[in-house]
């Protein structure tokens, strides 16, 4: 299906045969930057610039390049969620819950102008290059105003804690 994020990449579903979400507790506990909800039963991730979002008996996948690049990613997903599930005896699961930075968190704290003096066409756009990387805060020249200084500041303290380096010149 198309990408609603980015229109030149597609997304994609995955139906599961069996649940798989017995595992999530152990890739929680070995995988950083993921995004664990136990009592939905969800991981969110990122490989690159695609994010993955896996149910019990689903995967969603968005910002793959093509389809060979999303069944290469599937392939990728599946020997390592095979991989933690063989591996479980010598890993603490960990059930706490905790989620990662998203698009709309970013977003809510742009000036909302849409005005493109970032380079791209709108602010939720600037928020998804923000957070690959691709971006820098000191992009957005608006967050330099005074009214927007102390939502530039939160941002950087975001997205420097998500380990994106290009959040500040």
């Amino acid at each position: 299906m198309p990408c609603l994020a980015d229109p030149a990449r597609i997304r994609m579903v995955a139906s599961l045969s069996d649940p798989i979400d017995g595992v999530f507790p152990y890739l929680n506990a070995t995988l950083k930057n993921i995004g664990y909800v136990h009592e939905a039963r969800t991981i969110t991730m990122k490989k690159e610039h695609r994010l993955i979002t896996v149910y019990p008996h689903r995967v969603s996948m968005a910002k793959a390049d093509d389809e060979e690049d999303a069944e290469a990613t599937m392939r990728w997903l599946q020997e390592l969620v095979n991989r933690t599930w063989e591996d479980r005896e010598k890993i603490t699961p960990s059930y706490q819950s905790h989620q990662v930075l998203r698009p709309l968190d970013v977003y809510s704290l742009l000036p909302k102008k849409n005005c493109g003096l970032c380079g791209d066409m709108t602010c939720l756009a600037f928020a998804v290059e923000l957070l690959e990387g691709n971006r820098s805060i000191v992009d957005c020249p608006l967050l330099k105003e005074t009214q927007w200084s102390t939502a530039g500041d939160r941002l950087v303290e975001m997205i420097a804690a998500e380990g994106i380096f290009k959040a500040s010149a």
